[in-house]
């Protein structure tokens, strides 16, 4: 019964705490990388919508900072120099609520402090001043994502975000749509990290749907497409029609009810109803090359709903993967698409495509202020207040 169910909730609380308490015991022993949380204090200004960050001061000296009349530094905010994060003017929101998703609305850092990254997650650095350069522009990203979420970095938390790369692929014309979402959608609360509740994205690659002839013209139909981050269940912030719940939206809250939080967990109803709707939207925007390739039955009928996120070097996004209730929010379910190539070459070339590299950071509640369910819910709600204050004009209550 419904008792039942929130004294399960409460018990698997307890034992994650537990079992967070354990953790951070352990990492305290094992020497860490110390970030500069309590200098990084946002500053946005009283205006909903057109929030602006004040770069926070430092103490010490780096490449990057010019010295001040106070004896502290501050950010250069020329950001010319690959080892260096700005902030940008603010986060613009792209969904409605439910789901906080938003992007923001200038760079972090540069396409060579894209590329640094990607050397440093890969190994590829040449020396070591070049990864200690990578680290401080990792630890200076940590400190904007910090910042533009109102989550201040601690020590509960992972102080390295995680690295993913997809490699282009060559599909057949029949299995186009099939390439896009192979590993589904998911919500970030999966495999038990009920404490994450804000997921920010940082890419560190431009990718963008179309044919090659974009890039090479040599005469031959070559279609690239896919690389986004599809949330099936956003409501586009533009949108004027009335939000109503649908089929797609009931399969989010059946998988959630069912304890399931992969589209994989669950692949004869309700995983693959998700999977059909980012595959609609996708084909929504890319129906002038695909048209001739895809089966009616994909398409999302809710044309006003779902988005893929383009990637954008240097540009972040974040979104909310909890709802106020302290729950899994079913409106963030989302996958990352894989980068299909289709080609009329037998012997085309993949490395003239490019890849999609992202970094994922993960927020979390401190374990700490977590007493149970209802304080979990509230720290949530108040993260989420401050979101939609800042940069969605809505009062806090």
């Amino acid at each position: 019964g419904h008792d039942d169910k929130v004294a399960c909730t409460k018990l698997q609380f307890h034992l994650l705490r537990t079992m967070a308490v354990q953790s951070l015991v352990k990492a305290l022993r094992l020497p860490c990388l110390v970030m500069l949380a309590s200098a990084f204090t946002a500053k946005p200004t009283p205006t909903a919508q057109t929030c602006r960050f004040v770069p926070p001061l430092f103490v010490g000296t780096s490449l990057g900072r010019a010295s001040t009349s106070t004896g502290h530094t501050e950010y250069d905010t020329t950001g010319t120099l690959p080892s260096h994060a700005t902030f940008p003017t603010t986060m613009v929101p792209l969904s409605c609520p439910p789901l906080l998703l938003l992007k923001s609305s200038s760079p972090l850092i540069s396409k060579d402090g894209c590329d640094l990254l990607s050397r440093y997650f890969e190994q590829r650095t040449t020396n070591e001043q070049e990864s200690q350069k990578a680290e401080m522009l990792l630890q200076e990203v940590h400190s904007v994502i910090n910042t533009v979420t109102n989550c201040p970095h601690h020590q509960g938390e992972m102080t390295k975000p995680r690295y993913v790369k997809y490699i282009p692929k060559l599909v057949d014309k029949g299995l186009f749509l099939d390439a896009l979402l192979p590993d589904g959608l998911h919500v970030d609360t999966n495999n038990g990290k009920l404490f994450r509740h804000i997921t920010a994205i940082l890419y560190l690659t431009t990718n963008k749907d179309g044919f090659i002839d974009d890039y090479r013209s040599d005469g031959n139909l070559t279609l690239v497409a896919g690389g986004g981050t599809s949330f099936p269940l956003a409501v586009p912030s533009h949108s004027t029609i009335d939000h109503a719940f649908d089929k797609t939206e009931n399969a989010a809250f059946n998988l959630l009810h069912r304890g399931i939080q992969h589209t994989k967990g669950d692949v004869a109803l309700d995983g693959p109803e998700l999977e059909k709707a980012s595959l609609g939207i996708f084909y929504r925007e890319n129906k002038q090359y695909i048209h001739d390739i895809s089966d009616q039955f994909l398409y999302n009928n809710h044309q006003y709903k779902g988005l893929r996120v383009m990637p954008e070097e240097g540009h972040l996004i974040y979104f909310h993967n909890v709802g106020g209730d302290g729950m899994a929010d079913p409106t963030s379910f989302h996958g990352g698409e894989e980068i299909a190539v289709l080609s009329s070459e037998h012997d085309f070339d993949l490395a003239t495509v490019g890849h999609k590299s992202i970094l994922v950071f993960f927020k979390e509640i401190p374990v700490e202020k977590i007493t149970g369910v209802e304080s979990f819910a509230s720290e949530v709600q108040k993260a989420r207040s401050w979101t939609k204050s800042t940069y969605y004009g809505e009062k806090q209550v």
